[in-house]
């Protein structure tokens, strides 16, 4: 081999060797420099379908249920003077019970009071629903409901023997002493003036006087054997509309066990209490125009416990509203 040959193949060697180095630094991948990040190749096809958009559907919107508003029976039809706070008991009973009390309310003879008693309800009539014929004393029924819709009536002191108006008459002729009746036989029927009970043995058990005279407060007064106040009826007017009835009843030891005082302006009851040891509550009605519009409520102390709203419209109750005593909102009903 001569000299140029010699060169040639050399050259030869030198430019494989060349193509060989640069064929595999294309092939092995290069190491990063520190503090790079290493791009992870997308894996994806260059012809690949593209991806299908999914729609999200909107929220149906959150329907909100209105509680549904109830309605109050308001009593603006009733013939008499409910007391807004009676109104008010009411309206927190049951179904049932209050159609109890509705029943009394449609056989009653005037209304003074419900209210809520240890469970039980508490109605004072102003008149007896059944007054068994006999002759007026206090006139004051109560009944007493129960939380199963049972009801006992009783009154407030004596109210006579079943039938005494058929039979009086002739016992103040009959030589029976059992009972000793005088009337005032100005004008018929006959009124009773003065009513001696007596024990089997002769001995008086109580003497009732009544009193129709316009310049006489006490118009009814029972009093036992020994003379001692068993209950008084009295009656009072002041000017011409001003009127006051009161219920007093007595222990055998001579203290007031329960009494009822109404006051009157006309037709309207401006003031009633009702009084027992335990209880009692005192209403001050408030009138606009011929309808009650305020009462304030007030315990046995006098203290001011609950003040009663009232609202109208062309003269109908549309509406009672119950506070306390600072005039906070506690309730409001509507019809």
């Amino acid at each position: 081999m001569n000299k140029k040959q010699i060169v040639l193949t050399v050259v030869i060697i030198i430019l494989a060797a060349l193509a060989g180095a640069y064929f595999l630094s294309e092939k092995i991948p290069q190491q990063p420099a520190d503090n790079t990040q290493v791009t992870e190749p997308k894996n994806e096809t260059p012809f690949s379908a593209p991806k299908q958009v999914v729609k999200q559907s909107e929220p149906e919107p959150v329907k909100i249920i209105q509680p549904v508003k109830k309605s109050y029976d308001l009593y603006s039809a009733t013939p008499y003077d409910l007391p807004l706070y009676s109104i008010m008991e009411i309206s927190e009973l049951s179904d049932n019970l209050k159609k109890v009390v509705d029943t009394i309310l449609e056989n009653a003879q005037g209304f003074y009071l419900l209210k809520t008693n240890e469970g039980k309800i508490l109605i004072i009539l102003q008149n007896p629903i059944n007054s068994g014929n006999t002759y007026s004393r206090h006139d004051l029924e109560f009944v007493e409901i129960y939380p199963d819709g049972s009801k006992h009536f009783s009154f407030a002191g004596y109210n006579g023997e079943e039938g005494e108006i058929d039979n009086a008459v002739a016992d103040e002729k009959s030589k029976n002493k059992t009972d000793e009746w005088k009337f005032d036989k100005s004008s018929e029927p006959f009124r009773p003036v003065k009513h001696i009970k007596y024990d089997e043995e002769g001995n008086e058990e109580f003497t009732e006087i009544w009193n129709y005279s316009s310049d006489e407060n006490i118009k009814y007064e029972m009093k036992d054997g020994n003379g001692n106040v068993l209950s008084i009826l009295k009656e009072t007017l002041e000017g011409d509309t001003n009127y006051r009835k009161e219920h007093i009843f007595y222990d055998s030891d001579g203290k007031v066990k329960m009494s009822v005082t109404v006051n009157f302006d006309g037709a309207d009851i401006t003031r009633f209490t009702y009084y027992t040891p335990e209880d009692s509550i005192s209403i001050m009605s408030e009138y606009t125009e011929g309808v009650k519009t305020k009462e304030s409520i007030y315990n046995k102390d006098y203290e001011l416990v609950n003040i009663l709203k009232a609202e109208y419209e062309n003269g109908e109750r549309t509406s009672i509203t119950l506070l306390d005593k600072t005039e906070a909102v506690l309730k409001k009903i509507e019809r």
